[in-house]
């Protein structure tokens, strides 16, 4: 195993109690070691800092390991806080609630050692499902094909110079989510290049329930308004579900109808594409509708907070 000593890898964590060791079992598989792993708790309420420092005891690493631990701190707070604590140039980023590759961080942080070096690296995600509606969530919000530009790895799988980061300014630290979404956009409006790994991949477990899943979409759409992010998006999706009321109040209902099913059977036939299984006509139909519905609550009340602060 061969050590980095000019990398750090961040990683902000909240109420893990249960997902916290086996990522950082998979930490010690690695085949390229950081100088150091720093775990930026938020406050969490559960057993999650006892958990670590059990998991820690007694225990030697090639790597050093640090908790900090902060009160009410989100996500941007957390990387931001880590990376100051550090005096690491390079840095990686992942989340709680997941595991990494063991060549996620040799694969992520190579190109920023080529020559000429890249500023910042993009990872994969791939799923850890129990069940065939996991994989179908995961499908949803990782896998679509519109998603392929891995934008909202920007916390997940990621590693960047930290004089990016200072340029950039850190992660907004009132955001969440969509944090990491801010902190990419700002690096594409300074037009900083960045190289996507295919192989560094984060192993993720997805949403198991569908209130679960409902929440983790209006969050998104959250996150979406608070930061003013992809509003055209959300103007076609308002624009088309409002069609189809209109249609419903109308009295064209089979009109409506017709709009939907295609709308829906297009999104689960293109599923399908990608999991060659029959139940997607079955799944996939009621997670883009609950995500739609809700990421656009989500961007209304996003919306009016970022208004009501603006006041």
């Amino acid at each position: 195993m061969a050590n980095a000593p000019d990398v750090a890898v961040i990683v902000p964590i909240l109420n893990e109690e249960k997902t916290i060791a086996p990522l950082l079992e998979s930490f010690e598989k690695m085949t390229l070691f950081p100088k150091e792993i720093i775990l930026v708790d938020g406050g969490s309420t559960d057993r999650t800092v006892e958990v670590v420092a059990r998991y820690l005891e007694g225990k030697k690493f090639p790597y050093d390991v640090q908790v900090m631990v902060l009160s009410h701190a989100l996500p941007g707070r957390g990387r931001n806080e880590g990376i100051r604590k550090t005096n690491c140039p390079l840095i990686a980023c992942t989340d709680a609630g997941g595991t990494v590759d063991p060549c996620w961080l040799e694969d992520l942080v190579t190109p920023l050692k080529t020559d000429p070096p890249c500023e910042m690296v993009i990872g994969n995600c791939r799923p850890r499902s129990e069940s065939f509606f996991e994989r179908c969530t995961f499908y949803v919000t990782i896998e679509s094909p519109r998603r392929k530009h891995f934008i909202f790895l920007g916390g997940a799988s990621i590693a960047f110079r930290r004089s990016l980061w200072e340029k950039v300014k850190g992660y907004p630290e009132h955001l969440y989510p969509c944090e990491d979404k801010a902190f990419l956009a700002r690096v594409k409006r300074r037009g900083i290049p960045v190289v996507l790994s295919d192989r560094a991949v984060v192993y993720w477990k997805s949403r198991s329930t569908l209130g679960a899943f409902f929440k983790q979409y209006f969050l998104y759409g959250r996150g979406d308004g608070e930061g003013s992010f992809v509003r055209w998006r959300y103007f076609l999706r308002a624009l088309f579900y409002g069609v189809l009321l209109i249609f419903l109040f109308g009295g064209k209902d089979r009109m409506a109808a017709s709009l939907l099913i295609g709308y829906l059977g297009f999104l689960s036939l293109r599923g399908w594409v990608a999991l060659k299984d029959l139940r997607v006509f079955l799944y996939l139909p009621v997670l883009f509708l609950v995500k739609d519905i809700s990421q656009l609550l989500g961007y209304l009340v996003g919306s009016f907070r970022r208004g009501h602060e603006a006041d």
